[in-house]
């Protein structure tokens, strides 16, 4: 996180943070708020979706300097995205991005934030840069854990522990998901049939709800044919 920890003079002070994305980059916005929220260390936390939000929308505190904004893009190109960067920044308002490509508008206007590396996304479901997004999002939650605990001497909760596990567990739960891909391609056949489709899911933070709506989109995208390189979702 070495984009934060060169600005954490500046970025410590932010006391209201809005995430802020398009298509896929909203569902991992959405999620990501919710972690940030649960780090308690926010008077307000927010998730946007660009194509709706508005110069007001920043407007989370007297002082500027207090309020922050991360946004999210797989393309860092999308002009929805952009302009609420350069909304943002209008304001005063300390901004830092994730997104999948290096030297983008997006990463040029921060100058601030992180790479997701995923690489090229050739289908329209950006499932690579949509876990990336979600991973950086959780250890930006830690991170601003971990400062304003050391600036306001708070003790790590137990919700924390739970999610530094997870992301130290990351590298072995990937490896064993690789192994059941001959269990999704059977279960693939079985629901190319169908003509209806119900994706359920519960856990933890119970955001859970916005992983089964990113998953159900996708489905429909494959099932309608849609053209593989058409970059309809961010």
């Amino acid at each position: 996180m070495g984009g934060l920890d060169a600005k954490v003079d500046k970025f410590k002070e932010i006391e209201s943070i809005s995430v802020v994305g398009c298509g896929s980059s909203f569902n991992a916005a959405t999620y990501g708020a919710k972690l940030l929220r649960h780090t308690g260390v926010f008077a307000n936390v927010a998730a946007m979706d660009c194509n709706s939000t508005e110069e007001a929308d920043f407007r989370f505190h007297a002082d500027p300097k207090k309020s922050g904004l991360i946004v999210l893009s797989q393309s860092g190109e999308t002009r929805e995205v952009t302009d609420v960067v350069k909304q943002a920044l209008n304001q005063n308002v300390s901004v830092f991005s994730i997104t999948n490509t290096v030297g983008s508008t997006v990463a040029n206007q921060t100058k601030c934030g992180v790479y997701v590396n995923a690489g090229p996304e050739i289908a329209a479901p950006s499932t690579k840069s949509f876990t990336g997004e979600v991973v950086i999002l959780a250890l930006t939650a830690m991170w601003f854990r971990q400062v304003k605990a050391k600036q306001k001497g708070l003790k790590l909760t137990a919700a924390e522990s739970s999610l530094a596990e997870s992301l130290q567990r990351l590298p072995i739960t990937f490896g064993m998901l690789m192994k059941t891909r001959d269990a999704c391609k059977k279960a693939a056949q079985k629901l190319a049939s169908k003509e209806h489709c119900f994706v359920l899911g519960k856990g933890e933070f119970n955001q859970f709800s916005r992983l089964v709506l990113l998953l159900s989109e996708h489905l429909l995208e494959v099932c309608t044919h849609m053209d593989p390189l058409d970059d309809f979702y961010d």
